[in-house]
């Protein structure tokens, strides 16, 4: 049995009686009523209220690292064993395989604390509370304030947690720029609503992380290299992958675990590179070329605009700090109106406007920029050597003729869906 198998139950809360006695308590914890607990939350007196008693488990539940559940239960030294065998969760405990906890070697008391452990890892798994943990360098690229990190480690800050403690002084030392700074107010106002929810580990974010962060967050950096060499160099990528190329990467049980409950910000990510035939995080400077406002890079950097996303939180009177010159500013606007309006064809619309690319005049750069948008900027000099210096050149390759690029797995698939545009963009214009 496990405490899943009562307190499951919709409803099963709100129906204690009030105060709560220790029958009641040990018949809906089950396995999980734990003696010391008990003891300290009612005094000795054998009761306790129901708005305490409720608190205590809503905060048992809601653990803000794998560490801090573990010292709940009392086998936090189990902590660096149990990280070695992929455990990064609560509900990762109850997927070990017996084999692997023959090994641990529990002791009398602990292997009664590890029973407790256990059937509370089921009831999390019952009620479907299972988030991989946040932490804070995810939580601080989520929000395009990895700049941050030094200054935030210098000040003591090692989980999202300590930055609540941080006073306004404090921030001020980490010479944040302008748009930083909003976005630190924003991030900072959801941290503390999450925090009163006891939800420490919300996978909501306001942006979809880079690769390499992604793939610490749930500590599966050795894929690192296979992933780059089937052509995988940003999060979206990993959308592409089928389930043979999956395989290959040779995932455990508790690692595919892993993996699955991180495609949730996988495909938010190939989500918003669909949108505007880009991934923001690797491509600023490709949309920047694009649009021919490559000038004012290092005047946004100042800034704090890292992404396109970024000067959304510029208001139109302050578009007079980018220091633009007259048709940069009619270029911005339109970019900008692009962007707000996330329309795929307004976006086609003008930059055709804009740049001549598809009848042949494009420049070098905007090739450059298209290709980085399709993450293939590695085949450029294969392309070079072929003779392809427009997107256009690509048109004349026949499909039998692809493997002259040599490309990587990922790379093939997207190269086929930037054909399959470029032909539609084409098309449209022609």
């Amino acid at each position: 049995p496990t405490m899943g198998a009562a307190a499951s139950a919709p409803g099963a809360f709100d129906k204690l009686p009030d105060p709560v006695d220790e029958a009641t308590a040990i018949n809906l914890l089950d396995k999980c009523f734990d003696r010391a607990d008990w003891e300290t939350i009612t005094g000795g007196t054998g009761s306790v209220a129901k708005q305490t008693f409720i608190t205590v488990v809503t905060v048992r539940n809601h653990a803000p690292s794998l560490r801090a559940w573990l010292e709940f239960w009392r086998i936090d030294e189990l902590l660096e064993m149990l990280e070695s065998l992929d455990v990064m969760s609560p509900t990762d405990l109850c997927l070990l395989e017996e084999k692997e906890i023959s090994k641990i070697g529990l002791k009398t008391v602990q292997q009664k604390h590890w029973g407790k452990a256990i059937a509370h890892s089921k009831y999390l798994e019952a009620i479907h509370f299972d988030k991989p943990p946040v932490p804070l360098h995810l939580w601080l690229e989520s929000w395009r304030l990895h700049r941050l990190k030094k200054g935030l480690f210098d000040l003591g800050c090692d989980v999202k947690e300590d930055v609540i403690d941080l006073t306004d002084a404090d921030a001020n030392t980490l010479n944040m720029k302008l748009l930083e700074a909003r976005r630190w107010k924003q991030a900072t106002t959801q941290l503390m609503k999450l925090l009163r929810a006891f939800d420490f580990n919300d996978n909501s974010r306001n942006s979809a992380p880079s690769l390499e962060t992604w793939l610490l967050s749930l500590k599966l950096e050795e894929l690192t290299d296979p992933l780059t060499m089937l052509g995988a160099y940003e999060l979206a990528d990993l959308g592409d992958l089928d389930d043979r190329e999956l395989a290959s990467l040779g995932l455990n049980k508790l690692q595919r675990k892993h993996w699955d409950q991180g495609m949730l910000q996988v495909l938010k990510a190939k989500k918003e590179a669909e949108l505007d035939g880009k991934n923001d995080d690797a491509t600023f400077r490709g949309w920047l070329e694009s649009w021919r406002l490559l000038r004012l890079e290092p005047i946004m950097d100042e800034l704090g605009a890292y992404v396109q996303q970024d000067l959304l939180d510029l208001e139109p009177n302050e578009y007079s700090l980018l220091k633009m010159r007259p048709l940069e500013a009619k270029r911005f606007e339109g970019a900008m109106i692009a962007r707000k309006h996330w329309d795929m064809g307004m976006l086609q619309v003008l930059k055709a406007k804009n740049e001549a690319a598809l009848d042949g005049k494009a420049d070098d750069a905007t090739f450059r920029g298209w290709l980085e948008s399709w993450r293939l900027l590695r085949l450029e000099p294969i392309m070079d050597e072929l003779g392809a210096y427009v997107q256009q050149d690509l048109l004349d390759l026949e499909p039998n003729e692809y493997s002259l690029l040599k490309m990587r797995p990922l790379e093939a698939k997207r190269f086929e869906g930037a054909m399959i545009a470029l032909e539609e963009e084409f098309n449209q214009w022609s």
